[in-house]
Order: C-alpha cells, then structure tokens, then sequence
C-alpha cells in the first residue's frame, strides 16, 4: 500500500477518534493484546483496496449472501469484491440516499490491522468507502486511522472472522 504521509498515535487519541466519529462497531472497543500501535496516514483508494482489506460485513462460505459476524458460516470480504457484488451493495447502501447524490472524493476511516497476517478491517464510515468503490474513486483520498497488533482478543467480533490468525491459531 502506497502511504502518503505516516503518524504514529497514541493508543487514546485512537480511541478518543472512535468515540468522536461515533464508531458502533463492537470491534471499536478493542485493543490488541500485543504489539498495539496506532498511526494515520493518507492513501489513493486504489492502494487501499489493494491490499487486504475488509469490511465488517460476512458472507457465507460460499459467497451468496451476507451474514452476521457471529454467524458460524462467516467468511471475510475483501471491499473489492464486495463492491462488485450489486445485491451486497445494495443491501449496505439500501438506507443511504445522500451518498447516492454525487462523487465521493474523500473519507475519514478507523481501521483495525493485524500485524502477523497484515489483514485490516475498516470499523467505520463502511457505506462511504463502499461506495467510493462502486463509483470508481480509486483516486479518491483515503485518511486513515489505524490500530495495528500482533495479537488480538479472541473473543473479538470482527478481528475473529477476518485475522487469520485468530482463526487458525497459528501466529
């Protein structure tokens, strides 16, 4: 991922973002158990779908339709096949008439990574980035504020389906 510009953060300034942008993904509440390590930094959404990148939003194993992180069949997306799938952008955006209006050219994302397998997970400003993708932003500019670890909580929602090695066991 090409990164514009780099910041190191404190983990509360992190956390104090998540309660200001009014982040309602259970993940938010999380911190890695090892290795934590907040920056920002810029990016093209282009680099950003890229690499491996996924929302907070499941599929079934076999890729038809989306389903809950708790759900037992949850399988992680990538937001670039996500985007390409009309029935699970629709089912996101469905609620979202002023994303609908015009180009979106910019967003403010919080976003978890895992340091060992290096799998993000956006947390908040899902729809925006989604349909960032679905109109072809690629140029659009992303600011991201990230939470990296080497280790997270098991019993997280999100890192739980998407981390490899949370899924796997192996680190």
């Amino acid at each position: 991922m090409l990164i514009r510009q780099q910041r190191l953060l404190p983990i509360d300034e992190w956390r104090q973002r998540v309660r200001d942008q009014g982040c309602r993904t259970i993940s938010g509440r999380y911190l890695p158990l090892e290795g934590g390590e907040a920056c920002e930094y810029t990016c093209t959404a282009g680099d950003f779908f890229a690499g491996n990148t996924y929302l907070v939003r499941y599929t079934t194993a076999d890729g038809t339709s989306l389903v809950p992180y708790n759900h037992p069949d949850a399988t992680p997306i990538l937001i670039r096949d996500f985007v390409r799938n009309a029935a699970f952008v629709q089912e996101i955006l469905q609620r979202r008439d002023r994303l609908k209006r015009g180009p979106v050219i910019s967003a403010d994302l919080l976003v978890q990574r895992c340091s060992s397998c290096d799998r993000h997970v956006v947390i908040d400003d899902v729809h925006r980035v989604v349909w960032i993708g679905v109109q072809g932003g690629l140029a659009a500019v992303l600011r991201v504020s990230e939470l990296a670890g080497s280790r997270w909580p098991e019993d997280m929602p999100d890192m739980k389906v998407v981390c490899t090695c949370l899924r796997t066991g192996k680190r």
